[in-house]
């Protein structure tokens, strides 16, 4: 019966993981409501697993676009700035996609801060039903966006900053992201990617501080890798199906569900 348990937790944390939604807003709502998905509230193993399978999916669903767009072009400007011929007035084309990627990654490190600032807040079940909301909202005005291809360095700022937003459960960073850079004139065709190299880079950071704060372990490794293995190939069908709405202009359906999430909590709320 566990491991049956270990192979739905695996499937339904890797989807909810890479999908316009928030994880953290999910595991809210299971530990308010005495069903946390992740079992016994305090096991910090599968979270974990469950970030690493989530990265893969990543890194293998776009590995052409790493390759030919961010690795390519983090070389370039690094020649660039180290034969001292950088400008940014002169980055142009996926060379600004890269930049824009780096900046929003870096700024990336003021969740701590966020967190430790907003710390009581993130707590709050109205705050949660909040942060859906403006999830939600935000994809449903993705889709009225017209197309700019105007982008610019200051992008990845944006970008980096509604990603940190995350550290409030119910806010979906990948909203955010397809959101600011739907703003900011990114090409819709690199929208996707950008969202998810960014997203990449907050996995990292999570995978990192589990590392560091350590874990918790209930289970045998056997449990741990049915985990891993029902979250991999769930993860890639999760980004599989988010680029066939964004790219169908069904990204819609995505604010609706985070929409009807935040109304169910607020409900909630309201009665105590």
């Amino acid at each position: 019966m566990d491991y049956i348990k270990a192979f739905f937790i695996g499937i339904i944390e890797s989807f909810i993981n890479v999908i316009p939604t928030s994880f953290s807003g999910h595991e809210k709502i299971y530990f308010y409501t005495n069903s946390y998905i992740s079992g016994d509230n305090h096991d910090t193993l599968i979270p974990f697993i469950v970030k690493i399978a989530c990265l893969i999916a990543i890194i293998y669903y776009f590995r052409k676009m790493y390759k030919d767009i961010l690795l390519k072009n983090m070389v370039l400007l690094f020649n660039d700035v180290k034969g001292k011929k950088f400008n940014i007035k002169e980055v142009i084309g996926d060379k600004k996609i890269t930049l824009i990627i780096l900046i929003a990654s870096a700024a990336l490190v003021i969740i701590p801060l966020f967190g430790l600032i907003f710390k009581n807040m993130t707590k709050n079940m109205l705050v949660l039903s909040i942060a859906f909301m403006i999830s939600g909202i935000m994809m449903l005005f993705a889709e009225k966006i017209r197309e700019k291809e105007n982008e610019t360095i200051s992008s990845g700022i944006s970008i980096g900053i509604l990603k940190s937003f995350s550290v409030f459960p119910g806010f979906c960073g990948i909203c955010g992201i397809i959101f600011a850079s739907l703003m900011n004139g990114i090409k819709k065709s690199k929208i996707l990617f950008v969202a998810y190299c960014v997203t990449s880079v907050y996995l990292l950071f999570g995978i990192a501080g589990g590392i560091i704060k350590g874990f918790v372990i209930h289970y045998n490794v056997f449990y741990y890798l049915i985990v891993f293995v029902a979250a991999l190939p769930i993860a890639y069908f999760g980004i599989k199906l988010t680029e066939i709405a964004f790219n169908n202009k069904k990204i819609k359906y995505f604010g609706i569900y985070n929409i009807v999430i935040s109304i169910m909590i607020f409900l909630i709320w309201v009665r105590g």
